[in-house]
């Protein structure tokens, strides 16, 4: 984790996180919530495992009583702090991997043990079981909760490209100036590969601002750089699972991460400017000559000189 991390307030993250929750908890858009998924009847009455999208792959989403209506898949809100983070941009082509498909952004979120964070630990474990129920029984590797500093994170990734080849029907994105300005990632893709709607990834921050006498609060489209450790982050994710090395498992995707506010981190920098360093203990010398010491060198000169006169004394007379 980043160095300033160390400094965060975690008591005033808790109880921030937790008033964040309770407030979205009477929203109207609590269905929007990862947190609303811990509820095991919300996963199986709400949901749906379906094979869909460009690429084709089995997503989670909505159920729908309609069969004529197109398919939505399901994109849930999680909030939390940022502590660890890949996005761009790039300033460096070694910044990627040397196979350019597994170039992914991804995001890490704790909630430091807050207990409505703790909640999203179960919500994805039902979610896991809806896709485990949809795999030949044997072939599925079940979800396993991370934990950094014995806190329970949430990851979110998002490869940038898919392989051209295997995509028929795909409209390919180009890379907007501020994700891509030194078009670093637009040359790693190649011929081979290519980067779609699946791939992309939003960036917003939450701006206040007065409109007459009245204080309103809206999301705009920011630049991914803005992102540090520390701050109070919302991402929008899906959910999906892939085959890899003969193996299910799911794959939460990352759609879009929006900055709420980076009090904790700036207060967390304060801290850690503020913080005393003991100083270095110096390495102990003596120089120059006390009383007892001078006293010492004189009557030494003393006795030398007179062993001198004594031994030319003794030469002479003889």
């Amino acid at each position: 984790m980043s160095s300033v991390l160390h400094f965060l307030n975690y008591d005033h993250i808790r109880e921030d996180l937790q008033n964040l929750y309770n407030s979205l908890d009477h929203a109207k858009t609590k269905w929007k919530q990862l947190r609303t998924y811990a509820d095991r009847e919300q996963v199986q009455l709400a949901t749906v495992v379906r094979q869909s999208g460009i690429p084709e792959m089995n997503r989670l989403c909505y159920q729908s009583l309609n069969s004529t209506s197109p398919v939505e898949e399901v994109v849930l809100d999680i909030q939390g702090i940022l502590i660890n983070h890949n996005l761009p941009p790039y300033n460096k082509k070694n910044e990627l991997p040397s196979n350019a498909f597994f170039a992914q952004q991804n995001v890490v979120l704790s909630g430091f043990g807050t207990s409505g964070f703790l909640q999203y630990e179960q919500a994805i474990s039902f979610i896991d079981r809806k896709f485990q129920m949809s795999v030949k029984e044997g072939l599925y590797d079940p979800y396993k909760p991370n934990y950094v500093d014995h806190y329970f994170t949430i990851e979110a990734s998002n490869q940038f490209f898919h392989r051209r080849n295997r995509i028929a029907q795909a409209m390919p994105l180009t890379f907007s100036a501020e994700v891509d300005p030194k078009g670093i990632l637009t040359k790693a893709a190649g011929q081979g590969l290519v980067h779609l709607e699946d791939n992309s990834v939003q960036y917003f921050s939450k701006q206040h601002m007065i409109i007459g006498e009245e204080k309103i609060c809206r999301f705009e489209i920011t630049n991914p750089s803005i992102f540090r450790p520390g701050q109070l982050v919302e991402v929008q994710v899906s959910f999906t699972i892939r085959q890899v090395r003969g193996r299910f498992k799911m794959f939460i995707v990352l759609r879009s991460i929006a900055m709420l506010s980076d009090e904790h981190l700036c207060n967390a920098e304060l801290a850690s400017l503020r913080e005393v360093k003991q100083p270095e203990r110096s390495l102990k010398r003596r120089i120059g000559y006390d009383e007892e010491e001078e006293k010492e060198v004189v009557e030494t000169r003393q006795s030398m000189a007179r062993m001198v006169i004594s031994d030319l004394a003794t030469k002479c007379s003889s």
